[in-house]
């Protein structure tokens, strides 16, 4: 090992000493910290040799190191990796970006990380869900408010065209429905089945979230 690679083993510790032998560019050793390491973990990693090419590499899975900080839920490894200058838009083989996997995992403080550093809350994936249609299917309030605050649009459809109102309602959200309408949601979208979120609500048994849609419709409840 050279004076470089020793410096950079005290600062990642002793889990990574061992891997940082024969490996000379350092990809392995950031997409590690991403996934379990600490900030300074991170920043350590970054002052190996190709640092900026390694910054949006990707592994085996296509993953980025931020999507797998994102995807394991690491807040620091995250923030560390947005202020080096990760580029949050780069998705994966399934064009998940790092604010999909943040999403599924309910993790806002990387949600929030993300937006600030300029992620895509309307991006989508290849089944054309976005964020917003995944924190909505979950029913995680907190994170639809959020992504509707910075610009998430609820009337996007995805490949069979729902939209976040048809995820909410399938699964009765109903604190989550009212936050999407009262962002702007239309309720007479139809999915590729012709129905409305409504409708949707109403053959699920929700009855109080199919009449809070069509009150939003203007269509009297039963």
């Amino acid at each position: 090992m050279n004076g470089l690679s020793r410096m950079v083993v005290v600062g990642l510790g002793m889990w990574a000493a061992l891997s940082l032998v024969g490996c000379a560019t350092g990809r392995g050793q950031l997409f590690e910290a991403a996934k379990s390491g600490t900030r300074a973990d991170v920043e350590a990693a970054l002052k190996l040799p190709n640092a900026s090419a390694n910054l949006n590499a990707k592994n085996g899975d296509q993953n980025t190191p931020l999507i797998e900080a994102a995807d394991a839920g690491n807040v620091e490894a995250t923030k560390a990796l947005l202020d080096a200058g990760a580029d949050p838009g780069l998705g994966d083989e399934d064009k998940d970006t790092p604010m999909h996997f943040a999403v599924r995992k309910g993790t806002g403080e990387i949600v929030a990380a993300l937006l600030e550093k300029g992620g895509n809350p309307n991006a989508q994936n290849e089944n054309g869900d976005t964020p917003l249609h995944l924190a909505a299917n979950k029913g995680n309030f907190d994170l639809v408010v959020m992504l509707l605050n910075k610009g998430g649009d609820p009337n996007i459809q995805e490949q069979d065209r729902w939209t976040s109102l048809h995820y909410a309602a399938k699964s009765g959200y109903l604190e989550v429905a009212k936050a999407l309408l009262d962002k702007g949601a239309n309720p007479d979208l139809r999915n590729k089945d012709g129905q409305t979120a409504a409708q949707l609500a109403a053959s699920k048994g929700y009855r109080a979230v199919a009449d809070a849609i069509n009150a939003k419709a203007g269509i009297p409840t039963r």
